[in-house]
């Protein structure tokens, strides 16, 4: 099998779609809107590469692990490279929600930000159990957060899913990179419901959780992925990602077109560096 018959398989969210655009109420004159090759697409044709995106706008980790690890245990014999870009902790996935799929229960959850969101009151896709999206969102949330014992729950679930994904690939000898799109834990929009959280505690716990050190550096970029705790995401806390200059606009942090190839330059120069 030649190299350009073997795939690059990439999972994400928004960041890494294929033809992503950008939402109408996000657009700013001056600005790029998109579509525009994206770093999955980019990557392929440097590494010559079949690529396969399995990405979706607003998904969540679950998604991730669930698309990647069936398609990577019925392909895992073509595929060359894992490119993984996982998501927030809070997007669940929902099969029963017509047109979304998702649910984000962190989106805008305090009144104040709501009044200059942008997306529009059906962006979190919940059933209206509640009256309406919003109050689903902060009822859920305000559960989670109660006390940081449940808060942690999230983060078990996120090394959960990384680790499981990480031991499949290793155990079927695929080769795999994976990165942080962006900042996973959204503390600034947890703290609206929950200003008590004790946010060191909580990052503390998390890095002493038993998955924490399963998971393997060198093939995570940036882990643990979080400022606070010294990790980078794939757009956050790097010095060559200006978010001035990478991108979408002011009120959309969607890396733009540069942006994009500033991510493939990342898994690019990891796959040298462990596979090269």
């Amino acid at each position: 099998m030649s190299k350009s018959s073997r795939e690059l398989y990439t999972c994400g969210c928004s960041f890494t779609a294929k033809d992503w655009v950008i939402t109408d109420a996000n657009r700013m004159e001056g600005y790029e809107t998109g579509p525009h090759p994206m770093w999955p697409e980019i990557l392929a044709g440097r590494l010559d590469l079949e690529p396969v995106n399995m990405a979706c706008p607003g998904m969540g980790n679950d998604y991730i692990l669930s698309t990647s690890m069936k398609y990577i245990l019925d392909n895992h014999e073509n595929i060359e490279l894992v490119a993984i870009q996982w998501s927030q902790l809070t997007r669940m996935w929902v099969l029963d929600i017509p047109d979304y799929g998702y649910f984000n229960p962190s989106v805008w959850l305090n009144e104040e930000d709501r009044v200059h969101d942008r997306w529009g009151p059906d962006f979190v896709g919940f059933p209206y159990i509640f009256g309406d999206p919003w109050t689903a969102s902060r009822k859920l949330m305000t559960y989670v957060l109660r006390n940081p014992d449940r808060f942690l729950v999230l983060y078990k679930k996120y090394l959960r899913e990384v680790s499981t994904l990480q031991t499949l690939c290793e155990k079927l000898g695929v080769n795999y990179i994976f990165g942080q799109g962006f900042e996973a834990h959204q503390a600034e929009k947890w703290l609206h419901l929950n200003s008590n959280i004790d946010m060191d505690r909580v990052l503390r716990e998390f890095i002493q959780l038993p998955d924490f050190d399963k998971i393997d550096r060198e093939k995570f970029m940036g882990w643990p992925c979080v400022l606070e705790l010294g990790g980078t995401t794939m757009t956050d806390g790097l010095p060559d990602f200006d978010p001035h200059k990478n991108r979408m606009n002011p009120i959309d942090n969607h890396p733009s077109a540069h942006g994009q190839h500033l991510i493939a330059d990342q898994f690019y120069n990891k796959y040298k560096q462990l596979y090269g």
